[in-house]
Order: C-alpha cells, then sequence, then structure tokens
C-alpha cells in the first residue's frame, strides 16, 4: 500500500515536471522563452504577454492564454468594449514600464488589471446608465485614468506592505475609486451639457430609477441595476444562467457566450480556481434570491454572483491553502459581500452610481486577517495557482517531517519544486 501511495505521489511530481504544465497554470514557458529572445518583434510579444496577463488578473488568474481569451471574449460582446480594454491595458503597461515598476509586477498583470478595467466598465457602463456616448473626451478620460491607476496602485500597495505581519493586497480598491470618481465627473458633465441645451434628447427616462438590463445575448454590461420590473417566481435553469453570466460580470459583461469563453481561459489556468468561484457565484447568488424581495432579475443576470466568484477565489484558492476552513471563512466572506451589496444597492442607488466591486474588496481586507491556533487557514506567501500551492505544500510537508530530508523525497521533481519554491518572488495578484 505504501508503495503504491508513492507511486501516485511521484505521478503528481512528474505531472509538476511534465511540458503541459508549462504552459497551464502561470505559464512559465512564455516568460522563459521571451527572456531568451531580443528584438523588436519579441519585445512586441512580450509587451503583449505583460498585456494579457493584465487581461487575466481581473479574475486572479495569470496566464496570457487566459488573457487572450478574455480579450476575445469582449469583443465577441461589443467591439466598443473590447477597444476599450484594449487601450486601458495597453496604456497601464506603458505606465508602468515608463515608471520604472518592478518588472516581475509588470510581467504578471499586477500592474495592469486596474487600468484594463477602467477601460472595459467606462465604454460599457456610461452610454447604459447616463446614456452618454463614448466620445474622444471619453476615451480622453480612459487613458489618464488607466495610467493614473499604476501610480495609485503601487502607493497603495506600498501601504498595505508597510506591516510585515499583516501583508494586504490592493485588489481592485484602486479601479473602485477611479471608476466612481470618472463617473461623477463624466454624469456631472453630461447634466452640464444638457442644461445648456447641447444634448436635445427626451430625458424623461432618466428621471427615473430604472436602469434597463441586457439580456444574456446583449453586448452591453451592467454591474448593477435599479430595475423595477414585476415580481417572478423563482426557476431554477435562469439561476444556474445567472451563475455562468456572474463570471463574465467580473469583466463587465453580460453575454452568455463571452462568460463561457471566460470560464473557458480560467479552466486552462486552474481547475480549482474556477470550481471555488462558481461555487462563490452560486452562493452569492442564493444570497440574491434571499435578499432580492422575490425581484430576481439582478439574480438571473449575475449582478448577485460576480462579487461572490471573487469573494471566495480570494480566499479559498489564492491567498489562503485550499482547505475545508479556507472554504468556510470563503463562505462566510461571499455571505458578508452579498450583505454589504445589498446596504451599498440602497446607498449607491440615490447617487446614480454603481457599486461595482466595493463589496467584495472591502470584505476580503478583513476576511484575510482570518486565523485560528493552529495557524490555520494557512495564508500563502508565493502566490500562483491553487494546484501548485497545494503541491508546493505536501512537498514542503513530506521534507520537513522526512528526518532524511531530501533522501526521502520520492523524485528529483520533488526536490527541484521544493527548492524552487523558496526562491520565488512574492507577488499579490489583483
Amino acid at each position: 500500500m505504501e508503495k503504491e501511495t508513492k507511486s501516485f505521489k511521484c505521478m503528481a511530481c512528474r505531472a509538476f515536471d511534465s511540458k503541459w504544465i508549462q504552459i497551464l497554470g502561470d505559464c512559465p514557458a512564455v516568460d522563459e522563452c521571451l527572456k531568451k529572445k531580443k528584438g523588436c518583434c519579441w519585445n512586441l510579444l512580450n509587451f503583449y504577454n505583460c498585456f494579457a496577463r493584465g487581461l487575466s488578473q481581473i479574475a486572479f488568474a495569470n496566464n496570457p492564454i487566459t488573457g487572450t481569451l478574455v480579450l476575445l471574449a469582449l469583443f465577441a460582446a461589443s467591439p466598443t468594449v473590447g477597444v476599450g480594454g484594449l487601450v486601458g491595458a495597453s496604456v497601464s503597461v506603458l505606465t508602468a514600464m515608463a515608471f520604472g515598476i518592478q518588472k516581475p509586477l509588470i510581467t504578471s498583470g499586477l500592474t495592469t488589471y486596474n487600468g484594463a478595467l477602467v477601460g472595459i466598465i467606462t465604454t460599457s457602463l456610461l452610454p447604459l446608465l447616463y446614456s452618454k456616448p463614448v466620445t474622444l473626451y471619453v476615451w480622453m478620460f480612459i487613458i489618464f485614468g488607466a495610467s493614473l491607476s499604476v501610480i495609485i496602485n503601487s502607493c497603495i500597495d506600498n501601504l498595505f506592505s508597510s506591516s510585515q505581519k499583516n501583508v494586504l493586497p490592493p485588489l481592485t480598491l484602486t479601479f473602485n475609486a477611479i471608476q466612481l470618481l470618472m463617473f461623477v465627473c463624466l454624469m456631472s458633465s453630461n447634466a452640464s451639457e444638457q442644461e445648456h441645451g447641447a444634448t436635445v434628447q427626451d430625458i424623461s427616462t432618466k428621471t427615473q430609477e430604472t436602469y434597463p438590463i441586457p439580456t444574456s445575448n446583449s453586448s452591453a454590461t451592467a454591474l448593477f441595476s435599479h430595475q423595477n420590473s414585476a415580481k417572478h417566481i423563482f426557476a431554477f435553469p435562469k439561476f444556474a444562467i445567472g451563475v455562468v453570466l456572474s463570471v463574465g460580470q467580473v469583466h463587465g459583461l453580460n453575454d452568455l457566450w463571452a462568460s463561457v469563453i471566460i470560464m473557458l481561459g480560467i479552466f486552462i489556468y486552474s481547475p480549482i480556481h474556477l470550481v471555488t468561484g462558481i461555487i462563490g457565484a452560486g452562493l452569492g447568488s442564493t444570497c440574491g434570491i434571499l435578499l432580492a424581495n422575490e425581484d430576481f432579475d439582478d439574480v438571473y443576470n449575475g449582478l448577485w454572483g460576480y462579487n461572490g466568484f471573487l469573494a471566495s477565489v480570494a480566499i479559498s484558492s489564492i491567498f489562503f491553502l485550499p482547505s475545508i476552513r479556507s472554504f468556510i471563512v470563503a463562505g462566510a466572506n461571499v455571505v458578508t459581500a452579498a450583505l454589504v451589496q445589498k446596504a451599498f444597492q440602497l446607498g449607491f442607488k440615490q447617487l446614480n452610481l454603481p457599486y461595482l466591486t466595493v463589496p467584495y474588496v472591502l470584505t476580503t481586507l478583513i476576511f484575510l486577517q482570518a486565523k485560528v491556533k493552529d495557524g490555520s487557514p494557512i495564508r500563502i506567501k508565493n502566490i500562483s495557482y491553487p494546484e501548485k500551492h497545494l503541491y508546493e505544500h505536501y512537498v514542503g510537508m513530506r521534507k520537513d517531517s522526512s528526518p532524511h530530508k531530501d533522501q526521502e523525497m520520492s523524485c528529483d521533481a520533488c526536490r527541484s519544486t521544493s527548492n524552487a519554491g523558496k526562491s520565488q518572488t512574492i507577488l499579490t495578484p489583483e
């Protein structure tokens, strides 16, 4: 029995040492290849690698293949939104390079995702919520906001990292601050134009507290709604579709096929990552059912699930080692985020502003401090993908418990991975 167990564990070692793993997870093969290449064309590929990883970091992933599929989903849902993501992410990468941000942070996309979100959400929500077209003036705001996000995110990261004991990630705090400020400025500008007669439209619908929610086939996006529709009877098929749409709503998309494409990209990065996110989206949507007063439109459009997706993934598979206790903490985080979302939904409605990902950011920063006497859930220092977290934790436990240390390791892959894990740079996604 011991031989069979050791053989099975060695199979896991060989799996992590295989060629396939080089393009999954963090996709180290791309970085290794680009390090050895020089020239204009290779520099463009290196730029795209940083760009694509930034798009994938919106959902805590770090894989250029995932980022490419996210870009495809953006353009499939709406070309304008796709261009918004393209411009926001590109400007962020260029700004980070210009300001001399640490190269590992740029390469992993940690300086890019906020700017990408600024471009995506501005182009998607501005016409929907404020009936304002995406003009050259708006594009200038996007470029400025994307550039500013790199600087502010670096400042917040330094602030949160000042305490060596309780290092906190900036998450999407920068994006939320910049995006809300941009909407306030653009909304005020739009009101001023209408007051001076620059916009000749019947704005009777603007006085209503109703904003249309796009259908699953719409190219528009929505991260919140104030739709006062008729009450609905709960329908599980619509609920299930809403959970899937939650993945798209993380990226500002309310499109079913775009959501499926993004799910495929996240699966390539990490199956555990996708499963924990879907469970969080389902739990968040369930909370929406209980809190929505039988008005389930927001639930069916994924608006109650996207904060749950992010809250679950952050706790159960990224910043903590996947375990029973981390799953329990993640569940508590999702439920708390849903309660905060309900409160913000009422408050932000009066301001005509979306709550974006503010609920999950606030609750996750709190639940990241979760710890019990025996040290679990275990906080991850070398951030990667959950399968690697589990593997390195297992290898470390075997090495620490073995009286002969390296001699007892099952294979060379175990020893090399264990040693490599100690020298990795500490990175904090999103």
